[in-house]
C-alpha cells in the first residue's frame, strides 16, 4: 500500500522542483531602432536607420547575475553622401542574430530595477539591397554584397526595468553593437576592413515562466 502513495509523494516533489526552476526563467520580447554605419567610413557617412526585434529567454533564479540567449531580425547598413561625385550610396543589409549575454541587476526588491547586459552576438546574413542616387535624380539598385556572411560581435544594453507584478515586467534600454568580422574590403586593398556598427534605443516586455 505504500508504493502508491510513494509514487504520489515523489510527482508532486517533482512538479514543485521543476515549477521552482520554470520561475528563475523569462521569455522577453525585444524592439529597437536607432543608427548604423561602417567603420573606416569616417566624413562620408550619414544617418542610416537600424531596426531589430526578436526574443529571448533569460535565467536569473533570483540572484542579481544571470544569463541569457535569444534571436532576433535586425536590418543594418549605411548611407553614404560624396560630395566630390554628387552621389549618395544606401546600403541596406540584414541579418538574422543570436545574441549570448550575461545579464547584472542592481536591486532585486524594486518595482524599478537598472539592469545591463554584455555579451557576444553572431549574425547570419540573409541578402540586402543597395541603391545609388545621383544629383541629377538618376539612380540604380543593386544588391548588396559580403566578404563575410557571419558577422560576429560585442554588445552592451543599459536600461530600467519596472515589474508590473510577480508575472510582467516592461523595460526600456539602449544598446550598443561593435562588429569584430570584417564585411567587406575597401577599396584598394584588404586593410583596414570594414564591419558593422549600430546604437539603438528600444523596450521589451518579459513574462515569467
Amino acid at each position: 500500500m505504500r508504493k502508491p502513495y510513494l509514487l504520489l509523494l515523489f510527482a508532486c516533489s517533482f512538479v514543485k522542483v521543476h515549477a521552482q526552476v520554470l520561475k528563475s526563467w523569462y521569455a522577453e520580447a525585444q524592439a529597437a531602432g536607432g543608427h548604423s554605419w561602417y567603420s573606416n567610413y569616417r566624413g562620408h557617412t550619414q544617418w542610416h536607420p537600424h531596426y531589430k526585434a526578436g526574443i529571448n529567454l533569460v535565467r536569473m533564479g533570483g540572484h542579481l547575475a544571470g544569463f541569457g540567449a535569444g534571436v532576433a531580425f535586425s536590418g543594418e547598413g549605411v548611407s553614404k553622401k560624396y560630395a566630390d561625385l554628387n552621389t549618395r550610396h544606401i546600403e541596406n543589409a540584414y541579418y538574422v542574430k543570436v545574441p549570448l549575454f550575461a545579464r547584472f541587476l542592481f536591486n532585486r526588491t524594486r518595482k524599478i530595477q537598472p539592469f545591463a547586459d554584455a555579451g557576444m552576438e553572431g549574425g547570419f546574413f540573409m541578402g540586402g539591397q543597395s541603391r545609388y542616387q545621383q544629383k541629377d535624380g538618376k539612380s540604380f539598385k543593386d544588391n548588396t554584397v559580403v566578404d563575410n556572411e557571419i558577422d560576429l560581435g560585442l554588445f552592451t544594453r543599459l536600461g530600467l526595468m519596472h515589474r508590473l507584478n510577480d508575472r510582467f515586467i516592461i523595460s526600456g534600454f539602449g544598446n550598443y553593437y561593435h562588429g569584430l568580422s570584417q564585411k567587406t574590403h575597401l577599396m584598394g586593398g584588404k586593410s583596414p576592413y570594414t564591419t558593422n556598427r549600430g546604437i539603438a534605443i528600444g523596450i521589451g516586455f518579459a513574462r515569467r515562466l
